[in-house]
């Protein structure tokens, strides 16, 4: 009876085992279940997009057809071709009054300078009184002997004599004071004039101003290297602006350096004539184009791209997909461009390094 009741009592601990086992398996598959929302989501990350490859610019440039022109430019000045310069003869001294500035027009003996007289007024004054006074005392003594049938020879002699030297003192004192003062020897424009003011002081030898010929005007264009490339009858195209005006003339060289004079202060100027030329002042500066070469339907390639070799010129050319040299011909060529004579046509490409 005691062992049965004892059997009873072991299965039924048994059975409580199994129960709270299957119990505990159960609530951890359950948390194992659940546990899944609790561990962050692994975003599945975006693919990096395709990159396409750069596209390989080769450095080419097409050859082309246009006009081409081989010139020198430069600018010239408007000059008097007959210029009168006016230079102190004897003269200087502390200048008063200047009456004259460039562009001035002025007539042959036009007062042009005046310089301090100190008391030449007053001197001139009383010595001109004393000519008088000579003049009169001879001119009633000869009257008188005219009159009497002579006589008086003596008195009449020295009456002479004091009139020679008042005369003579009077023509000295006037021609110091003549070189107080400055003339224009000619008649002209002052293109060029000292510049002085009121208690300057000017010395014998001076160049005062020079008065050109308004009439005699032409292009002076100074350049030593340039100027062998011009020759007497050539024409030059010339272009200047003036009080909002365009001006286009073509005119002739009349003069090159080579005409020049070995004593000469123009070496190296090209005269150029500048007959009809509208509006211009001495001084004014005008543009000037000697065209040497031109070709209106050129083959032509940036001067960049021309290499040379022992004498030869050639360019690298892209054909077929490759970099091949050839040589060519060159005519016309500017700072910026080359003529192909021989060697290329309009269309193909070429390196340009």
């Amino acid at each position: 009876m005691h062992m049965f009741r004892t059997s009873r009592v072991f299965l039924k601990s048994r059975s409580l085992f199994k129960t709270i086992t299957f119990s505990l398996v159960i609530i951890f598959m359950s948390l194992s279940l659940s546990g899944c929302f609790l561990w962050p989501v692994q975003e599945e990350l975006p693919k990096p997009p395709l990159v396409a490859p750069e596209e390989v610019s080769l450095p080419l440039t097409t050859v082309v057809r246009g006009p081409i022109e081989e010139s020198i430019r430069g600018t010239a000045n408007f000059a008097a071709a007959i210029t009168e310069p006016v230079i102190l003869d004897k003269q200087g001294g502390t200048v008063v009054v200047l009456h004259i500035k460039e562009g001035d027009v002025v007539n042959k003996g036009d007062l042009l300078l005046e310089l301090d007289t100190g008391n030449l007024d007053d001197q001139l004054y009383y010595k001109r009184i004393d000519h008088e006074r000579a003049q009169i005392a001879y001119d009633r003594l000869k009257e008188r002997s005219d009159i009497e049938g002579g006589g008086y020879k003596y008195d009449l002699r020295l009456a002479e004599l004091t009139l020679e030297v008042e005369t003579k003192k009077l023509n000295e004192l006037e021609e110091t004071y003549r070189r107080t003062r400055v003339f224009a020897p000619v008649s002209g424009q002052i293109n060029f004039v000292r510049r002085l003011k009121p208690g300057d002081p000017i010395s014998d030898g001076t160049t005062l101003c020079h008065i050109s010929d308004p009439n005699s005007g032409v292009l002076e264009y100074n350049n030593t290297a340039n100027a062998p490339a011009f020759k007497i009858g050539t024409k030059v195209q010339i272009t200047y602006s003036k009080n909002k005006e365009q001006f286009e003339y073509e005119c002739e060289v009349i003069g090159t350096p080579f005409d020049q004079p070995e004593d000469s202060n123009k070496k190296g100027v090209v005269t150029i004539d500048a007959t009809g030329l509208q509006n211009l002042e001495f001084g004014d500066r005008v543009t000037i184009k000697l065209v040497l070469n031109s070709n209106e339907n050129a083959i032509l390639v940036p001067k960049s791209v021309i290499r040379e070799n022992q004498g030869d010129n050639f360019v690298y050319v892209y054909e077929d997909g490759m970099r091949s040299q050839r040589l060519v011909e060159v005519g016309i060529m500017t700072a910026t461009q080359a003529e192909i004579i021989e060697g290329l046509e309009p269309g193909e490409q070429v390196f340009t390094r």
